[in-house]
């Protein structure tokens, strides 16, 4: 489900009237684009005493010229992605269309679900945010309307998505 309350009511999902009357067991927010910090999905759920889980969907955003940034499907992107979601206070990680870019053997699949396993490993942070006209695609006028996030590069940029690549940023939160 989107990660904006007000989204989702404006697309027919009351997700705080729901929660009022205990009929979400578990709150996975989020999906192809983020309007929201993390920690507003987390604050909702935890008032409730809903289990809140930490989205590492499929990046439907593209670079420019709508090639994939293939450097979003690394395994290094994937545990910075679980760890900062861990510590975002979630209650567990889950994923979405990502069997097609991992095996059942890769090592994604025992290390994200523990922030343990996450320590001491390679990590590779994305600092920007790429392509967002798909938020208006799903219901226009959303981006403006419902979007806290910082865009920090538009799509007719020419400049290249920053990295950071640190060994462990765990223990910074």
């Amino acid at each position: 489900m989107p990660d904006s309350v007000g989204f989702c009511r404006d697309i027919g999902l009351d997700i705080e009237k729901w929660m009022e009357e205990d009929l979400i067991d578990l709150l996975m927010p989020s999906g192809y684009f983020r309007l929201t910090p993390r920690s507003e999905s987390v604050a909702l759920a935890k008032k409730h005493d809903v289990p809140v889980y930490g989205n590492l969907s499929e990046a439907r955003e593209m670079e420019k010229g709508f090639k994939r940034d293939w450097k979003r499907y690394t395994l290094e992107t994937f545990r910075a992605r679980a760890l900062r979601a861990w510590n975002g206070e979630v209650d567990g990680i889950y994923t979405y269309n990502q069997f097609y870019f991992f095996r059942p053997a890769h090592p994604i699949w025992t290390e994200l679900g523990d922030p343990t396993r996450l320590v001491g490993k390679d990590k590779l942070y994305v600092v920007n945010s790429l392509r967002t006209d798909m938020i208006n695609g799903f219901l226009p006028g959303a981006e403006n309307r419902y979007r806290k996030l910082p865009n920090l590069e538009s799509a007719e940029s020419d400049e290249d998505p920053v990295w950071c690549h640190e060994k462990d940023l765990s223990d910074r939160g």
